[in-house]
């Protein structure tokens, strides 16, 4: 039998069913459910209650999160005994009862209150308290008609017990719920005499039938038994309920505090395996630096490897030693592995055929460890210079598939994927190292943002700028040979291409000076700075400081003031000042050496000119004012002799001119022309007005007919001693006979190389003499257009 007590605590109302299922919802609709509760948000059917055996489930039909059971939300569960139900504002308590009411025998009965909501009846017994169902409320008095304030839904009849105790226990009182009140089948026969108890003094208000009862004994006795017992069933299974939580709450925080700890442990390892990681990136980022510098030197000075064997450890080892001093070692150590410096990165040089472009990488080698935490590779293009870090390097080495990937348009892209990756200042390096070595002046930053990170900018490599503009002072102080001339132009024309290049001297402010004047001489339009280190006792770099040279200090020959210079230490200050300070001055504007002499030409020829011409200016002042006949014969001796000894410094200066044009042969015309004119000499007859256009037609016809480099060599040679100041006074006629030469030589020089048809030649090394000596006379744009033809000859004539 499955009882349910609804609201206990309010209305107390009691409902028995002896049907396997049963079913609760609302009564607002079609009265569907078996037990209907007054409550318009619940469903038709929200609860069933279904008994299998000795076992009822208890089921949320409306799955209804807020119907509870003992508290907790349930979707389907078991229920036993004094489980407490709550569905939407009502609560219900499930019992079992051993012993069903008899619903025909009630129906008879006329102990049937009417369906309206009633107060519960109660009733004063001493003796008996159910622990349940509690009302603390007053006991009401027993001579009150018990049938005032029976006010309930449902059937409802005095149990035989009750009228028992009521019977034998007149003087006492207890208060009897509608749920300890049970309908006996006997009840409708007879019916309890009350006349000796309380009750008798109001029967009629009862509206009972007088038959037989038959009492069942200990049926009260035995359910206050079960109420201890199930009390007891209930204090064990929360005290287990608890147990369980508590020990759940044991194991969460057991594994909450091993999964932080884990993760604290897993983090140090992180972190320590990060900074391993960078260590080893910056100590593998200073040997590619040191590598790339190496390659660089070999670059400016045309020097190649044996097999062309660009990560050779010896040839990088001998090219680096020409790049940092002998007090610094070098910070690349390749072992038989190709690891690079002890780490796990290996060393990859790509180059292109002509050696104007090269790549070097360093590779991280893949491991469990480089899965778990990657590292980047570090790689340098010569085209930047700078170290970055490439994370994709999938695409890199597609690109870098191919023998001659730097040769084709690969190049371009593998520099863009290059300027694309994270760049590693030279900063970190000197900080990681604590060495000033790869710390650039910090005015560098504010002249020339970027430079900064350019790695040829390392103090650590001031050796391969200094060594050219020692040349350079040396050349301009004393002129060498043309090919010394030519060599130094070269290598400065290539140093000029690194943008923004400082150039270190170690030698003091006055030598840098110096060196300054003459790198402006030799390559006017480039864009070096100048600098100079300072170095400790033990010949280390401690501090390194620019030479500001600004745009005004390029004024004209005419203004010899020259102005001493200082370091920049402190630019930004320096610059932040309105007024120049006194002690930053501007130096003396560079001048090319063979300018200088023609200058100073011009000024021996008016230092020896002016005694006469004062003398002129001074008798024609006196003639103005003082007329005489024999003053005007002294002023015209003074005007021939001053004619005589003008003609004869012209001849003599003309002579140093053409002695400076052989010592400039190498120069091209054009420029040495622009130099007399700076000079103020232009007006200088050079040569004999001698007709010069047969002779170029017979070396035009020469030079189309020649079927080698060395016929070509010669005719170029023979009429380039026809060509030349000595020969000819009008020097932009000359220039224009040499420029038709210079053409029609590089024509059939194109014809002779580039044809489909190569030609047959014997003593190839002597035709490459030819081929070089050929290339210098005609004074090539750039090196690299020099070396173009070269590499085409080799092509054609020494590789079939």
């Amino acid at each position: 039998m499955i009882k349910l007590i609804i609201d206990p605590h309010t209305s107390h109302q009691v409902r028995t069913f002896d049907q396997e299922i049963v079913t609760i919802g609302s009564g607002t609709l079609s009265p569907q459910a078996d037990l209907l509760l007054h409550d318009p948000e619940l469903k038709p059917i929200h609860v069933k209650i279904i008994k299998k055996g000795d076992r009822f489930t208890l089921v949320n039909f409306a799955q209804d999160p807020f119907a509870t059971l003992n508290d907790l939300p349930f979707g389907k569960r078991t229920i036993q005994s004094k489980d407490v139900i709550k569905i939407g504002q009502h609560t219900l308590v499930f019992e079992i009862s051993s012993t069903a009411d008899n619903p025909s025998e009630n129906q008879n009965e006329d102990f049937h209150i009417q369906n309206t909501p009633l107060k519960p009846a109660v009733y004063e017994v001493s003796g008996y308290d159910d622990p349940l169902f509690h009302d603390p409320s007053p006991a009401l008095p027993i001579e009150k008609p018990i049938a005032e304030n029976l006010q309930a839904q449902d059937t409802m009849v005095i149990d035989e017990d009750l009228a028992k105790d009521v019977e034998s226990n007149q003087n006492t009182h207890m208060e009897i719920e509608d749920s300890s009140l049970k309908t006996s089948p006997n009840f409708a026969k007879s019916p309890p005499s009350l006349s000796s108890t309380p009750l008798s003094k109001s029967p009629s208000s009862f509206n009972l039938k007088k038959t037989p009862i038959e009492f069942q004994v200990g049926e009260f006795d035995d359910e206050s038994e079960n109420w201890t017992t199930d009390k007891n069933d209930i204090s064990l299974t929360e005290s287990s309920e608890v147990s369980h939580l508590i020990n759940w709450k044991l194991i969460g925080t057991i594994i909450i505090s091993f999964l932080f700890v884990l993760s604290l442990v897993a983090g140090a390892l992180y972190f320590n395996m990060s900074a391993r990681n960078e260590d080893e990136e910056l100590r593998a980022a200073e040997g590619v630096a040191d590598v790339a510098m190496a390659l660089k030197y070999a670059q400016v000075h045309h020097i190649k490897p044996h097999k062309k064997n660009w990560s050779d450890p010896e040839f990088i080892k001998t090219s680096l030693a020409q790049v940092i001093p002998h007090d610094y070692p070098s910070l690349t150590k390749i072992n038989h592995h190709g690891h690079l410096n002890n780490t796990a990165y290996s060393l990859r040089v790509y180059t292109s055929t002509d050696f104007s472009q090269f790549l070097v990488i360093a590779q991280p080698a893949p491991s469990l460890l480089q899965w778990l935490i990657p590292k980047t590779a570090i790689v340098i293009d010569s085209k930047l210079m700078q170290l970055r870090k490439v994370a994709d390097m999938k695409t890199l080495n597609r690109l870098l598939v191919n023998s001659n990937n730097l040769d084709n348009s690969n190049a371009v892209e593998v520099t863009n994927l290059v300027k694309n990756g994270e760049l590693i200042p030279l900063e970190t390096l000197a900080q990681k190292r604590k060495s000033q070595d790869f710390s650039p002046p910090r005015a560098l930053t504010l002249l020339r943002p970027g430079a900064e990170n350019y790695i040829y900018n390392a103090p650590r490599y001031y050796q391969l700028g200094e060594t050219i503009i020692r040349r350079a002072i040396s050349l301009m102080e004393t002129p060498g040979s043309a090919y010394e001339l030519s060599r130094l132009k070269q290598e400065m024309s290539l140093l000029s291409k690194m943008s923004d290049m400082v150039l270190y001297s170690s030698d003091g402010i006055e030598l840098t000076l110096e060196a300054q004047k003459a790198v402006a001489t030799f390559v006017s339009n480039a864009s070096f700075l100048t600098a100079y280190l300072k170095f400790n006792p033990d010949g280390l770099i401690v501090s390194s400081h620019l030479i500001i040279d600004d745009e005004g200090s390029h004024h004209a020959l005419t203004d010899t003031s020259t102005k001493p210079i200082v370091p920049v230490e402190n630019y930004g200050e320096e610059v932040a000042q309105a007024e120049p300070q006194e002690n930053v001055l501007v130096p003396e504007a560079p001048v090319h050496p063979l300018l200088a002499k023609l200058v100073e030409l011009k000024k021996q020829r008016e230092k020896t000119l002016a005694p006469i011409k004062n003398q002129i200016i001074a008798a024609l002042d006196l003639d103005l004012n003082h007329p005489a006949e024999t003053l005007y014969r002294e002023i015209s001796a003074l005007i021939d002799q001053h004619k005589a000894l003008h003609h004869k410094l012209k001849k003599e200066i003309q002579a140093s001119i053409h002695q400076l044009s052989d010592d400039y042969k190498l120069m091209p015309l054009e420029e040495f022309i622009d130099y007399l004119d700076k000079a103020g000499l232009s007006d200088i007859k050079l040569g004999e007005n001698h007709d010069q256009k047969e002779k170029v037609d017979q070396a035009l016809q020469r030079i189309s007919t020649s079927v080698n480099f060395v016929d070509l060599d010669h005719s170029f040679v023979e009429i380039s001693r026809v060509l030349t100041i000595k020969n000819s006074s009008n020097l932009k006629e000359l220039l224009s006979h040499q420029k038709m030469i210079r053409s029609a030589v590089i024509a059939h020089l194109n014809k002779l190389l580039l044809s489909s048809h190569p030609i047959a030649i014997e003593d190839k090394a002597n035709q490459q003499h030819a081929l070089k000596h050929l290339l210098k006379l005609c004074c090539m744009d750039s090196p690299e257009e020099e070396q173009y033809y070269i590499n085409e000859f080799n092509t054609h004539f020494f590789n079939h």
